[in-house]
C-alpha cells in the first residue's frame, strides 16, 4: 500500500521524463519531434517492496511510434517510488503525450 496522493505525485514526476523520449527518438531518426507519432499509452508497472518499478508494460491506446514505446519502457525501468507497505503494488495509468505544433 502507498498513500494515493504520494503515488500520484511521484507518478506525475516520473511522467515528466517521458516527454524526453520523443526528443530522443526524433534525434535518432533525424526528424522533428512533431514527426514522431506520439499520442496515448497505457502504462503498467509493479512497485516492488524497495520502491523500484519492475514488470513494466507499455501498450499503445492509439498509434504510437514503436521506438517511442521502447524508450518509454526503458525510462519506466528507472523509476522509483516510496516503498510500499505490505508488499508490491500494481499500477496502471494512461499517459498522453503533449501535442506538438
Amino acid at each position: 500500500m502507498i498513500d494515493p496522493t504520494r503515488l500520484e505525485q511521484e507518478t506525475a514526476a516520473n511522467f515528466e521524463t517521458l516527454e524526453n523520449c520523443r526528443l530522443d527518438v526524433a534525434r535518432a531518426k533525424r526528424v522533428s519531434p512533431a514527426k514522431v507519432v506520439a499520442d496515448r499509452l497505457i502504462l503498467r508497472w509493479t512497485i516492488d517492496p524497495n520502491g523500484v518499478a519492475r514488470a513494466t508494460e507499455v501498450v499503445a491506446a492509439t498509434p504510437v511510434d514503436l521506438d517511442l514505446m521502447d524508450c518509454v519502457k526503458a525510462a519506466m525501468s528507472q523509476w522509483s517510488f516510496t516503498r510500499p507497505r505490505g508488499g508490491a503494488v500494481h499500477v496502471e495509468r494512461a499517459y498522453t503525450f503533449r501535442q506538438m505544433p
